[in-house]
Order: structure tokens, then C-alpha cells, then sequence
């Protein structure tokens, strides 16, 4: 099967469908050596860390994964 295929198909999977099969092809690549070149440098860590634990005292506030994706493909 070509990528183009590959691609179709996926583009036909819900989102939640989509990040599961990227966080497994990522995985994979991970198991066979791939050594991923993106590096989060320490202060966007600290700034994530920082974002996650509001979120985590607050889970009532903000919006769904849903509604920022809906967001973004408005703003296209």
C-alpha cells in the first residue's frame, strides 16, 4: 500500500483514532532507534509542567480538545 493510501485512510479516522495510530507509528519508530530531533528546551518544560498542574487544579476551566480543534479549523 503507497503512503498516499495510508494517508487517505487515516484522514477517514476520527481524531481520537488519529493521535493513537501517530502515537503509535511514533512509538514504533522510537523502539527501532529513531531518535526523535525535536527537544523541548527547560523553560517550555517548566511552562508545561506549570500549564498542566492548572489544568489538574482546575478541570472545569478551559475548553475540550474538541472545542480548540473546532476553534482552529474555523480560524482556517
Amino acid at each position: 500500500m503507497s503512503v498516499d493510501a495510508i494517508v487517505k485512510q487515516i484522514e477517514r479516522l476520527s481524531l481520537e483514532q488519529r493521535a493513537e495510530v501517530l502515537h503509535r507509528v511514533e512509538q514504533g519508530m522510537l523502539d527501532a532507534g529513531w531518535e526523535s530531533g525535536f527537544e523541548l528546551s527547560e523553560e517550555m518544560k517548566v511552562l508545561l509542567d506549570e500549564r498542566e498542574a492548572d489544568a489538574d487544579a482546575n478541570p472545569g476551566v478551559g475548553d475540550s480538545m474538541e472545542e480548540a480543534l473546532e476553534y482552529i479549523r474555523r480560524k482556517r
